[in-house]
């Protein structure tokens, strides 16, 4: 499963440039409706607002407490998706391992077509 086109996410902590992001939306089905519909494997793509391109690889899914704020931070993944479960009791939270450059379609170049 390919997963893009998310409208109006927020970066929650970290940067794309940087060691890790993190990137939470509403579950909504323009947001992050079918988050928990990714496996491990699917490949993820980030584009920001300039049209450049990194691609990851989703290594797992976690269900974690809506406080557990450190856990949804954790620094280890370059790239974590979540959003709430109906009802807000949980989060679900998507973990993303960075593809290698020799393994990026578009190493960081514009991907808009």
């Amino acid at each position: 499963m390919l997963f893009h086109e998310i409208l109006a996410p927020c970066r929650y902590d970290g940067s794309a440039y940087g060691t890790h992001l993190v990137i939470a939306a509403h579950n909504y089905s323009a947001h992050f409706g079918s988050l928990s519909a990714l496996q491990p494997g699917d490949q993820v793509t980030f584009t920001d607002m300039e049209g450049y391109c990194q691609q990851y690889t989703v290594a797992g899914l976690e269900t974690l407490s809506p406080t557990d704020v450190e856990a949804m931070t954790d620094e280890a993944w370059p790239l974590t998706l979540f959003t709430c479960t109906l009802g807000n009791q949980s989060r679900i939270t998507v973990r993303c391992t960075k593809l290698s450059p020799a393994e990026q379609k578009h190493k960081h170049q514009l991907c808009k077509p």
